[in-house]
């Protein structure tokens, strides 16, 4: 097995999740946890942190982080709290497909919003061209389809 080096500066970043997880995260989980309710606050200090877009292209508003490194910031944040890794886990991946499948405009406009964790909840994306909405849904239910 390979065990990637880390930077000085992603070792950095590591350990300030991990203590901002700690200290900050894990305390309120089970109260998120017992209402039912997403962290949304707490996804929106990731954006502060710049994590929220650490696999986006630098060009695109974000640090174009190793795998390894985005990796362990999960493993972090899941560590105090699974739904908000998970979360995070989620907008990455989203945020991954928009900035490598959409058309070049809708790119410009959405993934350095994503990246910045104020694109957060996905409903702020504008829909476009993703035909019509199923029975039953409404955007501020549904994900937002974003094709190009």
């Amino acid at each position: 097995m390979t065990v990637a080096r880390l930077a000085p500066e992603q070792r950095d970043l590591l350990d300030l999740v991990r203590a901002w997880a700690r200290t900050e995260v894990a305390p309120r989980a089970a109260a998120f946890e017992a209402a039912h309710t997403f962290p949304r606050e707490l996804f929106a200090e990731l954006g502060r942190m710049d994590v929220a877009g650490l696999g986006v292209a630098e060009e695109h508003g974000g640090s174009a982080q190793p795998s390894a490194v985005s990796l362990r910031v999960v493993e972090e944040i899941a560590r105090a709290f699974l739904a908000l890794g998970m979360g995070l886990s989620v907008h990455w991946l989203a945020t991954w497909a928009i900035e490598r499948y959409a058309a070049e405009d809708v790119r410009k406009e959405v993934v350095p919003l994503l990246a910045s964790g104020s694109g957060w909840p996905p409903t702020r994306c504008r829909r476009r061209a993703a035909g019509p909405t199923p029975p039953g849904w409404s955007p501020g239910r549904a994900a937002t389809a974003v094709t190009g």
